[in-house]
């Protein structure tokens, strides 16, 4: 009888020992964030995984990146989450300032927080009001890249203006990006309405719809085209030459500048009340995340990671982005440039016309 005695004490000091470690390791495990972005920014040598290896050196947590496709589809991802009631990324990396117009009321306030380093933000580049909750990591100038070799086979010249591109000679020359899932693709839509101008924005599009090589679901697609030499132009970011000079076809490349001038976009981050605003540690540790996209660990690393230009005044740059082609700016006091129709209808309007 004593001898089953001690064997139960035994045991039962196993089985408290054995609750004792799994309690302390519940305890130590890494919380973890979850931060939706696009796919390009996840890329092999993309800035995700440098930025995961040096926050996650400090926060004692795990980051989890969820792509959702190009930075355009975030609100569709967003929608389908609220639609099957699951819980979304309590981060979201990669919008802009005109998908902000719908993103907005979905963002966790600031409530008087202010990142370190924001206030190095150019105010230009700042988007919507104080505190709203759009954090700009980085920025970029939209344009074409045109490939000088395979335009001077075709005895082509760049074109100069929108325009331009309806001609019969551009016909099958160029790529864009979709507006309803690209975010560059969004931009060319609002660039051309406002400068051809609401009434001849739909025959502009209809016209350009017969003359364009692709329209693809993303940037990463419609760049994949002209580096294969397939479109001889793409609607991309100036600091794709950058890029181009880095894999030795610098020479090949050129920038168009267009006489009506070029769109900003300016990329951020916000973190989303839907997840964060019943938990205190979760909203710490995303403002440590989104206050870590402004560090100079991070900022210095933008240019040739997300191809980008970062947005903090004094962050040096790589050689292949000095030098690049000055481009005249089209741009508002809030960065949108396009004060028409919401881009819900915006979209409308150039399905319809595109279709006819």
């Amino acid at each position: 009888m004593l001898q089953k005695c001690l064997k139960a004490k035994a045991l039962l000091r196993a089985l408290s020992f054995s609750a004792l470690i799994f309690s302390s390791a519940a305890i130590a495990a890494p919380r973890t964030l979850t931060v939706y972005t696009y796919d390009s920014f996840l890329g092999k040598d993309g800035l995700a995984s440098y930025v995961s290896a040096e926050f996650e050196k400090t926060c004692a947590c795990k980051i989890e990146w969820i792509s959702v496709g190009d930075a355009g589809q975030l609100v569709t991802r967003l929608e389908m989450d609220k639609a099957r009631k699951v819980p979304s990324a309590h981060v979201i990396v990669g919008i802009d300032q005109n998908l902000w117009e719908k993103l907005r009321s979905q963002a966790q306030q600031w409530d008087g927080w202010n990142p370190k380093n924001y206030e190095k933000i150019p105010a230009e580049l700042r988007v919507g009001g104080k505190g709203e909750g759009f954090l700009p990591f980085d920025y970029g100038i939209y344009t074409f890249l045109a490939n000088q070799k395979d335009l001077a086979a075709q005895k082509l010249t760049p074109p100069k203006s929108l325009k331009d591109l309806t001609k019969p000679e551009y016909r099958k020359t160029f790529v864009l990006e979709d507006p309803r899932t690209s975010t560059p693709g969004l931009a060319f839509l609002h660039y051309s309405w406002a400068v051809v101008g609401e009434k001849d924005a739909p025959d502009y599009w209809k016209k350009l719809s017969k003359n364009w090589l692709a329209l693809s679901p993303s940037w990463d697609q419609a760049y994949g085209l002209f580096s294969r030499s397939e479109a001889a132009l793409v609607w991309t970011y100036q600091s794709s030459l950058a890029y181009e000079k880095e894999k030795g076809r610098g020479n090949q490349c050129l920038v168009v500048k267009f006489k009506e001038g070029h769109p900003i976009q300016v990329e951020g981050a916000a973190m989303l009340a839907s997840r964060l605003g019943n938990d205190a540690e979760s909203l710490r540790l995303a403002k440590q995340f989104l206050e870590f996209l402004l560090t100079p660990t991070v900022q210095k690393e933008v240019p040739k990671r997300n191809w980008m230009m970062p947005v903090v005044k004094g962050t040096p740059l790589p050689g292949s982005f000095q030098g690049l082609p000055p481009l005249k700016i089209l741009k508002s006091g809030s960065l949108s440039l396009y004060p028409g129709p919401r881009w819900e209808e915006l979209l409308s309007q150039w399905r319809r016309a595109i279709e006819q």
